[in-house]
Formats: C-alpha cells, structure tokens, sequence
C-alpha cells in the first residue's frame, strides 16, 4: 500500500464518517425540534442550518468519489456534473454558516427582521456563485471558503461571549468556544490551500497532508462538541422560560390570596 493510497483512502474514511455524524445531528435535532424546539426559531435555524451542511457535504463527496468512479467506470463525459457538485457544496456550506449565523443573533438579539434571512441567503448565494470561476479548483474553492469559515464563526462567538451576565451559560461559552476553534481550524486549512496553490508545495507536504488525511476527523470531532453547546443552549432557554412562568405564577398566586383574604372595598382583613 503506497503512501499516496492511504492518504487518499484516510481521506475518504474521514469524510464518509463526516457525512454520518452530520446526518445523525441533523435527525437528532430535527426530533427535538418537533418536541422541545417548536417556540425556539433560533433552533429552528440552526436545524436547517444542519440539513444545508448535510447536503453540502452529500455533494462533495459526489464531485470527489462517486462521479470520478462513474466516469472511469462507464467512459461517459461528465464534466458539467462535476463542476456543478462542487458549486453546491459551496452554496450548502456558505447557506450553513449564514443560517448559524442568523440563529445564534436570533438567541442573542431577539426576532430578527423579516427580510434579514431572505437577504442573507441571496448574499450568501451571491458570493458562492461569483467565487465559483475565480477558484479554478477544489484548492481555490476551499480558499474562498477560508474567509467565511473563520469570519463568520469568530463573529458568531463573540456575539455570545458579549452576552448579559445573566444569560451566559455553559451552552453560550461552549458553543462560542467551540466556534472559536473551528475558525482556527480553517486558518490552518487555508495556509495549507494557500501552500499548495502559491507556494508550489507537494500535495504531501506539512500543512496540505494535515489536511488531506484528517480535515473529516476534526471536522466531525467540532461538530459534535458544536452541537452539544446549542442543545445545552436550547435546555437553558427552556429552563428560564419555565422559571420565569413559575414567578409570575408565583406573584399571581399571592395577588388571589390576598384578595381572598382581605375586603375588596374597604381593604381590611375579614
């Protein structure tokens, strides 16, 4: 077995185990959305968000594996497909960070305006369709990427981070911290793109093996820790809610019985 064979083969494993535990995120939210989630559209946002990661990621391991297979495989021409796989991957992957965008500012500032998510995918589609052509490659698109997958979640982060002190919490500083190395995972991923594609560096070299052979693995490793900060998230939001219903029930219980207790005109006891 050639070096260049498990490279290409750790790589597939990576991302095929990438593609499940998203898939399995994405059931798992959509389940306790349809429970728990319903008045929450901050969680409501960030399952779509999931789903779009999944399908971003479906795509990718078509332009990479599946449709290279056909074409060897069958002898057909099938360079629009992949081209246009690739193009979606970029759009499902900038429509994921926009959308954990949009939900953790609905957790932080409240309702967003109507036109903030229509605007936002229009600009999110925007940018994915005019990088398209100037990236050339998978390097380039990932280069492109680059600059959203670290300004976005460093964004997102300290949105969190700056929260009252009677909102932070364990699922605001996990989920922010967790995003805070996902924007640093990316700037290692983008030296490395950067590296391959400027510096004339072999594609098995420092930075552009780390990302070739384990980019699934780390990805898949922040998603569960990402996903395990917005539940928690979720569970506290629940948590005030009740405690707060349970305060107001609290002073309406006190209101009844001192007017069961006292006379409602002239106020002295009975």
């Amino acid at each position: 077995m050639t070096q260049e064979y498990f490279s290409a083969l750790l790589s597939l494993i990576g991302l095929c185990a990438q593609i499940g535990i998203t898939a399995l995120l994405w059931l798992f939210f959509l389940l306790i959305k349809r429970h728990a989630g319903r008045r929450s559209r901050f969680f409501r946002l960030w399952t779509a968000a999931w789903s779009t990661l999944l399908a971003a990621l479906l795509m990718l391991g078509l332009g990479l594996y599946a449709l290279p297979y056909m074409q060897a495989r069958d002898g057909e021409a099938l360079a629009l497909l992949l081209p246009a796989s690739l193009l979606l991957y970029q759009l499902g992957k900038l429509g994921f960070l926009f959308l954990l965008l949009a939900g953790a500012l609905e957790y932080v500032d409240g309702p967003l305006p109507a036109r903030f998510i229509p605007l936002g995918l229009a600009l999110a589609f925007l940018y994915g369709v005019t990088s398209f052509p100037l990236a050339g490659d998978l390097s380039g698109l990932l280069l492109w990427q680059t600059v959203m997958c670290v300004g976005v979640p460093v964004y997102t982060a300290l949105r969190l981070f700056r929260l009252p002190v009677t909102r932070r919490s364990l699922g605001t500083r996990v989920t922010g911290l967790t995003l805070l190395l996902y924007a640093g995972l990316w700037v290692v991923y983008g030296l490395a793109m950067y590296q391959e594609r400027h510096l004339a560096a072999p594609n098995g070299a420092g930075l552009t093996q780390l990302v070739t052979n384990y980019n699934g693995y780390l990805d898949a490793l922040l998603q569960l820790l990402l996903a395990f900060g917005m539940v928690l998230m979720l569970l506290e939001e629940a948590r005030r809610e009740t405690n707060a219903a349970h305060a107001e029930l609290a002073v309406a219980h006190e209101k009844l019985l001192h007017e069961s207790l006292t006379d409602p005109l002239t106020g002295v006891y009975n």
